[in-house]
């Protein structure tokens, strides 16, 4: 019997330390083949209005999938920052006309897209805070309906290259908050156990704000109070 349990002692010995070898060739490939990078939209979309010295922001999917030749639009290169592509225009003149998006997979694939899109003269303008949850100077804001829903959203005059953004408590620090840039809007989600308080002055601070023609609004702070407990 002694001889029976060494014997299998030994073949259990020589299976485990064959495992880490099993099926690793399978994963080589895998990471080998590179991947597919797909268009989810563009600022502006198909149908919308660009300045003639404004920009096409493009998102994707999956920046990594992307390969170092990177982005192009028209035949000239867009900057790659993660998941999205900025086109600065250039060559455009008023009037209709289609941007050809092109980009290369990091699987070798090729990747095009069209933007059907109306030019408009430059844009001087630099963009300005339009509206949001909560109104600069706003007295006896109830916070429960901000925390119920965990964020809050600020709108801009215009589509806005992203900026930077706080929420925190006026002459105080800084709360716990994620901002995600769309188009003309900004929205400031909660973090986890993050919470306005009643009786409380909350500042919004935001800055290096710019549209697509790389006009800069000037720093804005939206400032509210919240009201007292019932």
């Amino acid at each position: 019997m002694q001889k029976i349990f060494r014997a299998l002692a030994l073949m259990l010995v020589v299976t485990l330390a064959l495992l880490p070898f099993v099926g690793c060739g399978g994963d080589d490939d895998d990471d080998d083949a590179g991947g597919v990078a797909v268009l989810k939209d563009t600022s502006p979309a198909t149908g919308g209005k660009i300045a003639a010295n404004g920009a096409l922001i493009i998102n994707f999917d999956n920046g990594k999938n992307i390969d170092a030749a990177g982005v192009t639009v028209n035949g000239t290169a867009a900057v790659l920052a993660g998941n999205q592509a900025t086109w600065n225009a250039t060559g455009l003149t008023p009037g209709g006309t289609t941007l050809a998006v092109a980009w290369t997979n990091t699987d070798g694939t090729a990747g095009a897209a069209s933007v059907a899109v109306t030019v408009e003269a430059e844009d001087n303008t630099a963009p300005t805070v339009k509206d949001g949850t909560v109104k600069n100077g706003a007295k006896d804001v109830d916070p429960g309906p901000i925390n119920e829903a965990g964020k809050l959203e600020v709108t801009f005059s215009e589509a806005v290259v992203k900026g930077e953004v706080s929420l925190g408590v006026d002459g105080g620090d800084a709360l716990g908050t994620q901002a995600e840039w769309a188009g003309d809007k900004v929205t400031l989600s909660l973090n986890a156990g993050v919470a306005l308080a009643n009786e409380t002055t909350y500042v919004i601070l935001i800055k290096g704000v710019k549209d697509a023609a790389g006009n800069a609004m000037a720093e804005a702070k939206i400032s509210f109070t919240t009201k007292g407990k019932e």
